[in-house]
């Protein structure tokens, strides 16, 4: 573990200084924002699950999507899997919701 310490920029490299001296870490800036972009995105689908909107699938199977090319490209090769997992878990979802809102309407007569 490290010391708590100062976190400095550097020529484009954070650096952070611990009691036994610097570490360096390159932060790609491009990855980081496509990171957070996309984290908030799945925020939104969940915002819109909670309002019972069947685009959160959607929205989620975009975000899953993403991270599963983002695993791959840093070696996180069973993170990527599970994130796999969840795009079918999610398709599943979004064809129970159509099929639930198809049975509200003939049951509505409409």
């Amino acid at each position: 573990m490290y010391a708590l310490g100062a976190v400095l920029n550097f020529q484009g490299m954070s650096c952070i200084l611990t009691g036994s001296g610097f570490l360096m870490v390159e932060i790609n800036w491009i990855s980081e924002s496509l990171d957070t972009a996309f984290s908030l995105l799945g925020k939104y689908g969940r915002w819109m699950n909670a309002k019972g909107k069947k685009v959160c699938f959607i929205i989620w199977n975009i975000c899953v999507l993403y991270w599963i090319v983002r695993n791959m490209y840093i070696g996180l090769y069973s993170q990527a899997i599970f994130c796999l997992v969840s795009v079918f878990i999610n398709t599943f979802g979004y064809f129970k919701w159509s099929e639930k809102e198809r049975l509200l309407v003939v049951e509505k007569g409409v």
